[in-house]
Protein backbone atom coordinates (compact mmCIF):
# COMPACT_ATOMS: atom_id res chain seq x y z
CA UNK A 1 0.00 0.00 0.00
CA UNK A 2 1.23 3.24 -0.79
CA UNK A 3 2.60 5.32 2.19
CA UNK A 4 0.87 8.55 0.81
CA UNK A 5 -1.69 9.45 -1.15
CA UNK A 6 -1.64 12.53 -3.47
CA UNK A 7 -4.76 14.01 -4.76
CA UNK A 8 -5.41 16.61 -7.65
CA UNK A 9 -6.48 17.00 -10.89
CA UNK A 10 -5.88 15.68 -14.61
CA UNK A 11 -3.82 18.83 -14.96
CA UNK A 12 0.17 19.67 -14.35
CA UNK A 13 -0.88 22.70 -12.74
CA UNK A 14 0.27 22.94 -9.00
CA UNK A 15 0.42 19.45 -8.61
CA UNK A 16 3.08 18.44 -11.05
CA UNK A 17 6.04 19.64 -9.18
CA UNK A 18 5.20 17.84 -6.19
CA UNK A 19 4.71 14.28 -8.33
CA UNK A 20 8.08 15.04 -9.45
CA UNK A 21 9.72 15.17 -6.13
CA UNK A 22 7.87 12.36 -5.20
CA UNK A 23 8.62 10.24 -8.32
CA UNK A 24 12.50 11.31 -8.08
CA UNK A 25 13.17 10.31 -4.49
CA UNK A 26 11.33 6.72 -4.89
CA UNK A 27 8.57 7.84 -2.56
CA UNK A 28 5.81 5.29 -2.11
CA UNK A 29 2.36 7.56 -3.31
CA UNK A 30 -1.05 7.23 -5.01
CA UNK A 31 -1.10 9.81 -7.11
CA UNK A 32 -5.37 9.81 -7.18
CA UNK A 33 -6.22 12.07 -10.26
CA UNK A 34 -9.75 14.19 -9.79
CA UNK A 35 -11.50 15.22 -12.83
CA UNK A 36 -12.13 18.84 -12.33
CA UNK A 37 -15.32 19.79 -14.25
CA UNK A 38 -18.61 17.71 -15.58
CA UNK A 39 -18.78 16.28 -19.24
CA UNK A 40 -20.74 19.08 -20.72
CA UNK A 41 -17.97 22.00 -19.09
CA UNK A 42 -14.79 19.75 -20.01
CA UNK A 43 -15.85 19.86 -24.17
CA UNK A 44 -16.58 23.60 -23.52
CA UNK A 45 -12.76 23.90 -22.17
CA UNK A 46 -11.50 21.84 -25.08
CA UNK A 47 -13.60 23.81 -27.40
CA UNK A 48 -12.92 27.33 -29.52
CA UNK A 49 -15.41 28.76 -27.07
CA UNK A 50 -12.77 28.54 -23.92
CA UNK A 51 -13.02 29.05 -20.64
CA UNK A 52 -12.09 31.86 -18.62
CA UNK A 53 -11.49 34.14 -15.96
CA UNK A 54 -15.16 35.31 -15.27
CA UNK A 55 -15.82 31.72 -15.33
CA UNK A 56 -13.14 30.02 -13.42
CA UNK A 57 -13.36 32.13 -10.25
CA UNK A 58 -17.06 32.28 -9.92
CA UNK A 59 -17.87 28.18 -11.51
CA UNK A 60 -21.48 26.87 -11.08
CA UNK A 61 -21.22 23.84 -8.80
CA UNK A 62 -23.16 21.95 -11.17
CA UNK A 63 -20.12 22.67 -13.78
CA UNK A 64 -17.85 20.72 -11.40
CA UNK A 65 -17.39 16.85 -11.29
CA UNK A 66 -19.10 14.98 -8.91
CA UNK A 67 -15.79 13.52 -8.16
CA UNK A 68 -14.86 16.97 -6.81
CA UNK A 69 -17.39 18.21 -5.44
CA UNK A 70 -17.08 15.31 -2.82
CA UNK A 71 -13.72 15.35 -2.22
CA UNK A 72 -13.78 19.57 -2.28
CA UNK A 73 -16.10 18.81 1.23
CA UNK A 74 -12.82 16.61 2.82
CA UNK A 75 -9.56 18.83 2.14
CA UNK A 76 -8.47 21.24 4.54
CA UNK A 77 -9.57 24.28 2.25
CA UNK A 78 -11.80 23.28 -0.34
CA UNK A 79 -8.97 23.19 -2.68
CA UNK A 80 -5.98 21.00 -4.11
CA UNK A 81 -3.26 18.99 -4.23
CA UNK A 82 -4.74 17.60 -0.86
CA UNK A 83 -2.10 15.02 0.93
CA UNK A 84 -2.50 12.09 3.07
CA UNK A 85 0.19 10.16 5.04
CA UNK A 86 1.36 8.59 7.88
CA UNK A 87 0.45 9.64 11.20
CA UNK A 88 -3.38 11.03 10.12
CA UNK A 89 -1.09 13.74 8.08
CA UNK A 90 -3.23 15.83 6.32
CA UNK A 91 -1.59 18.75 3.91
CA UNK A 92 -3.37 21.50 1.72
CA UNK A 93 -1.66 23.60 -0.29
CA UNK A 94 1.17 22.87 -2.67
CA UNK A 95 4.38 24.48 -1.00
CA UNK A 96 3.43 23.45 2.61
CA UNK A 97 3.63 20.04 0.52
CA UNK A 98 6.36 20.90 -0.63
CA UNK A 99 8.61 22.11 1.79
CA UNK A 100 7.07 19.09 3.43
CA UNK A 101 8.80 17.15 1.34
CA UNK A 102 11.45 19.13 1.35
CA UNK A 103 12.50 18.57 5.02
CA UNK A 104 11.67 15.04 4.93
CA UNK A 105 13.61 14.65 2.34
CA UNK A 106 16.74 16.43 2.74
CA UNK A 107 15.91 18.54 -0.09
CA UNK A 108 16.59 22.09 1.42
CA UNK A 109 20.11 22.72 1.48
CA UNK A 110 22.67 21.94 3.75
CA UNK A 111 22.92 24.98 6.12
CA UNK A 112 20.06 27.87 7.04
CA UNK A 113 21.50 30.42 4.87
CA UNK A 114 20.75 27.39 2.18
CA UNK A 115 17.50 27.03 3.32
CA UNK A 116 16.93 30.54 3.46
CA UNK A 117 17.86 30.78 0.12
CA UNK A 118 15.70 28.03 -1.34
CA UNK A 119 12.84 29.99 0.31
CA UNK A 120 13.47 33.27 -1.34
CA UNK A 121 13.39 31.45 -4.69
CA UNK A 122 10.45 29.91 -4.20
CA UNK A 123 8.58 32.99 -2.82
CA UNK A 124 9.43 34.35 -6.26
CA UNK A 125 8.86 31.26 -8.27
CA UNK A 126 5.32 30.32 -7.29
CA UNK A 127 4.01 33.31 -8.06
CA UNK A 128 5.44 33.79 -11.40
CA UNK A 129 4.25 29.87 -11.89
CA UNK A 130 0.74 30.50 -11.16
CA UNK A 131 1.10 34.20 -13.77
CA UNK A 132 1.90 31.18 -16.32
CA UNK A 133 -0.85 29.07 -15.35
CA UNK A 134 -3.75 32.02 -15.20
CA UNK A 135 -2.22 33.50 -18.47
CA UNK A 136 -3.76 30.58 -20.17
CA UNK A 137 -7.22 31.56 -19.39
CA UNK A 138 -6.78 34.72 -20.61
CA UNK A 139 -8.41 35.80 -23.75
CA UNK A 140 -5.28 36.81 -25.58
CA UNK A 141 -2.64 35.41 -28.32
CA UNK A 142 0.05 33.87 -26.90
CA UNK A 143 2.36 37.39 -27.48
CA UNK A 144 0.38 38.85 -25.49
CA UNK A 145 0.08 36.12 -22.48
CA UNK A 146 3.85 36.23 -22.20
CA UNK A 147 3.86 39.72 -21.88
CA UNK A 148 0.95 40.24 -19.40
CA UNK A 149 3.09 37.86 -17.62
CA UNK A 150 6.32 40.05 -17.84
CA UNK A 151 7.75 36.29 -17.14
CA UNK A 152 11.06 37.47 -19.71
CA UNK A 153 12.36 40.04 -16.30
CA UNK A 154 11.75 37.61 -14.36
CA UNK A 155 13.69 34.83 -16.01
CA UNK A 156 16.64 36.79 -16.87
CA UNK A 157 16.58 37.05 -12.94
CA UNK A 158 16.62 33.69 -12.44
CA UNK A 159 19.83 33.29 -14.42
CA UNK A 160 21.20 35.54 -13.24
CA UNK A 161 20.82 34.14 -9.76
CA UNK A 162 21.38 30.63 -10.93
CA UNK A 163 25.20 31.62 -12.41
CA UNK A 164 25.63 33.03 -8.98
CA UNK A 165 26.10 29.37 -8.28
CA UNK A 166 28.88 27.54 -9.55
CA UNK A 167 28.73 29.06 -12.84
CA UNK A 168 25.39 27.56 -13.09
CA UNK A 169 26.41 24.70 -14.00
CA UNK A 170 24.84 22.76 -10.80
CA UNK A 171 22.05 23.50 -9.17
CA UNK A 172 20.50 26.96 -7.88
CA UNK A 173 21.59 26.32 -4.61
CA UNK A 174 24.31 24.58 -2.92
CA UNK A 175 25.31 21.36 -4.62
CA UNK A 176 23.00 19.37 -4.88
CA UNK A 177 19.47 19.03 -6.04
CA UNK A 178 16.54 21.31 -3.55
CA UNK A 179 12.59 21.67 -3.69
CA UNK A 180 13.75 25.09 -5.59
CA UNK A 181 15.26 23.32 -8.47
CA UNK A 182 11.90 21.31 -9.13
CA UNK A 183 10.11 24.33 -8.45
CA UNK A 184 11.67 25.79 -11.50
CA UNK A 185 11.89 22.61 -13.48
CA UNK A 186 8.06 23.40 -13.34
CA UNK A 187 8.17 26.56 -14.03
CA UNK A 188 10.06 26.47 -17.15
CA UNK A 189 8.14 23.07 -18.36
CA UNK A 190 4.80 25.71 -18.17
CA UNK A 191 7.29 28.60 -19.93
CA UNK A 192 7.44 25.78 -22.72
CA UNK A 193 4.19 25.00 -22.90
CA UNK A 194 3.60 29.10 -23.57
CA UNK A 195 6.34 29.42 -26.35
CA UNK A 196 8.59 26.72 -27.33
CA UNK A 197 11.11 28.88 -27.93
CA UNK A 198 11.15 30.62 -25.13
CA UNK A 199 14.21 29.61 -23.29
CA UNK A 200 16.79 30.45 -25.80
CA UNK A 201 17.04 33.43 -24.94
CA UNK A 202 18.58 32.21 -21.65
CA UNK A 203 20.88 29.24 -22.17
CA UNK A 204 22.43 28.79 -18.85
CA UNK A 205 18.47 28.00 -17.71
CA UNK A 206 17.72 25.96 -20.80
CA UNK A 207 21.07 24.05 -20.24
CA UNK A 208 19.62 23.28 -16.33
CA UNK A 209 16.03 22.45 -17.46
CA UNK A 210 17.62 19.97 -19.75
CA UNK A 211 19.52 18.74 -17.06
CA UNK A 212 16.69 18.55 -14.84
CA UNK A 213 14.96 17.01 -17.26
CA UNK A 214 16.87 14.46 -18.01
CA UNK A 215 16.92 13.16 -14.66
CA UNK A 216 16.80 9.49 -15.06
CA UNK A 217 13.40 8.96 -12.88
CA UNK A 218 11.99 12.30 -14.51
CA UNK A 219 12.59 11.77 -17.97
CA UNK A 220 10.22 8.63 -17.16
CA UNK A 221 7.68 10.41 -15.59
CA UNK A 222 7.43 12.68 -18.55
CA UNK A 223 7.89 9.91 -20.87
CA UNK A 224 5.02 8.19 -19.31
CA UNK A 225 1.34 7.72 -21.46
CA UNK A 226 -0.27 9.43 -17.84
CA UNK A 227 2.08 12.94 -18.21
CA UNK A 228 1.50 13.27 -22.01
CA UNK A 229 -2.47 12.89 -21.48
CA UNK A 230 -2.16 15.69 -18.55
CA UNK A 231 -2.79 19.59 -19.60
CA UNK A 232 -0.98 22.36 -18.20
CA UNK A 233 -4.24 24.23 -16.53
CA UNK A 234 -8.13 23.34 -15.68
CA UNK A 235 -9.09 24.65 -18.70
CA UNK A 236 -7.63 22.10 -20.80
CA UNK A 237 -6.80 22.61 -24.36
CA UNK A 238 -2.92 23.06 -23.74
CA UNK A 239 -0.72 20.07 -23.25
Amino acid sequence: MAEYKLYYFYVRGKGQVIRYVLEDNDVSFEDILVPMWSEEIKQRCLSDQGFYFEDVFNPRLDWLSKEWQELKQKTTFGQVPYLTGPDGLELSECYAILRYFGRKLNLYGNNDIEAAKIDMLLEREHPTLVGVLLSFFKKQDDAARIESTKICDTLAIFQKLLEKNKKGEGYFVGDRVSIADYAMLDLLDACISLSSTMLDAYPTLKAFYDRMASREKIAACKASEKYKSFYVAGNLGRK
